[in-house]
């Protein structure tokens, strides 16, 4: 008997490793790959928790990896991580850092995954995802240019590659300015090959107006943030009931949490979003932490929960909760064929709404049948006038059935929005936002939950950005 008692304890300590806790131990370097490849043996295996050895390292991108043929499954190319079809795993990375390689792309991306949780770690990328500078020349001969010197330690190669600088005054701390002109595209990008007083290059930045100079938006002396290639640091597609919880984000090429498309319901706690330390190289601090929102949530079923979080520097807002437009191309019967922004976007049962091109309601309708996707489809007028921005020669055509008669008027240029897809249901309490350059929150849901957030102004329609809103008055949230 004596000689089973360590047998059994054996056996027990391998059936607690495998379905309660597996520890992944990677290189100072490693690719994301290898944790990719651990998580799906383990959870094949029936592992529940994955816990990363405490420590900082270097993440290279899946798409680079020798590995590739071991992995089982579609992953992101654009992303380090991907995380596809899994249940009720959680990563654990508690004292870890991750420092992304590759500053284009996404951390985590995860695709039709359900109550996946992430728990603790501080991420960041090794180089910046963004740049910025000082300006150091501003012309008084009616030209519309200024010149940048960009701050060593900052990418240079980013100032050509971006899209959106923003205005900072030169106080301590920098302060953004808060004014109509608060950011501008550049229409043009030339390096001069030469140097500023801090040792940075000097880049001229043509400007899309005069009245930036000719109204004293633009001074010599201002700071300058600069958007890099836009994309998301962790991208939630088609997902539901995800945790982050005692995550830092201290930086990302464009929205710090981009979820949209899914069922939603999602836990952001103690979540907080701030700047990086200032980086190798560099003797100024970052002014920004994203490069773009810090959450942003489009066309869930249920909003998402956000608890004592921080946002604290995003290049645009804080959080953003809302749903998206449809254009309508074509009628038939009960039958409709509109533009998609993705083919997840409505679903058989959902309660639509449809208003004309001069942006009047006409009506609530059920989607009756699951809706069909059109390849090849082309619509019947090149351009839209009530949806702008869409290019509706090249996104995703759908036709869907409807349970009702339509109107015999009803077809091209008007729009519809799903009520089953605004991220309604959502809670934020106990949150602070701090120095964003857009709006506090922007919201377009219903059945909004506030606490400890005041309300202070009302919001509109705003189709430019293909946003859905379910009336034509609206919380805007700001702190």
């Amino acid at each position: 008997m004596k000689a089973e008692v360590p047998l059994l304890c054996f056996l027990f300590f391998l059936f607690v490793s495998q379905t309660d806790g597996q520890l992944f131990s990677p290189s100072r370097t490693f690719n994301a790959m290898d944790l990719m490849i651990f998580v799906q043996q383990q959870a094949a295996q029936g592992a529940t928790q994955i816990t990363v050895r405490p420590g900082t390292y270097i993440v290279l991108p899946a798409s680079i990896s020798s590995r590739r043929a071991e992995y089982r499954g579609w992953f992101d190319e654009t992303s380090h991580f991907t995380f596809v079809d899994f249940t009720g795993v959680s990563l654990i990375l508690n004292d870890v850092t991750f420092l992304m390689s590759n500053n284009e792309l996404s951390v985590f991306r995860f695709s039709n995954d359900h109550q996946f949780q992430i728990r603790g770690g501080i991420i960041n990328y090794e180089t910046p995802p963004y740049t910025q500078g000082t300006i150091r020349q501003v012309p008084n001969n009616g030209e519309a240019w200024i010149m940048v010197e960009n701050h060593p330690g900052y990418p240079e190669d980013l100032w050509k590659a971006g899209s959106l600088s923003s205005i900072f005054n030169p106080t301590s701390p920098p302060t953004l300015k808060r004014n109509k002109w608060a950011d501008f595209a550049p229409t043009y990008v030339r390096n001069t090959g030469q140097k500023g007083p801090l040792g940075g290059s000097l880049f001229v930045l043509n400007l899309p107006d005069i009245s930036f100079i000719r109204d004293e938006h633009l001074k010599v002396g201002d700071l300058l943030s600069h958007r890099g290639k836009f994309n998301y640091a962790i991208n939630i597609w088609a997902s539901s009931k995800m945790s982050f919880i005692d995550v830092t984000l201290l930086s990302s090429p464009g929205f710090g949490f981009y979820e949209s498309s899914g069922d939603g319901g999602n836990i952001y706690q103690n979540v907080q979003i701030k700047r990086a330390p200032t980086p190798p190289g560099a003797s100024i601090e970052p002014l920004m932490s994203t490069s773009a929102d810090g959450l942003h949530s489009v066309s869930q079923k249920v909003g998402p929960t956000i608890t004592n979080c921080l946002f604290d520097s995003t290049n645009d807002d804080a959080i953003a909760i809302h749903g998206v437009y449809s254009l309508i191309t074509e009628r038939g019967g009960n039958g409709l064929t509109l533009v998609a922004s993705n083919a997840n976007l409505l679903q058989q049962g959902d309660h639509i709404r449809i208003f004309d091109n001069h942006l009047g309601v006409r009506g609530t309708w059920v989607v009756s049948a699951p809706p069909q996707n059109l390849p090849g489809y082309r619509p019947p007028r090149p351009t839209s006038q009530t949806v702008y921005r869409t290019d509706i020669n090249s996104l995703i055509y759908q036709r869907i059935t409807v349970d009702r008669p339509l109107p015999p008027d009803l077809g091209f240029d008007f729009v519809l929005a799903s009520f089953n897809r605004l991220g309604s249901g959502f809670f934020v309490a106990n949150t602070v936002i701090l120095n964003n350059r857009g709006r506090g929150m922007l919201i377009k849901a219903m059945m909004e939950k506030f606490k400890t957030i005041e309300s202070v102004a009302a919001h509109w329609l705003e189709f430019y950005w293909h946003q859905k809103s379910n009336g034509p008055i609206q919380k805007q949230i700001t702190a």
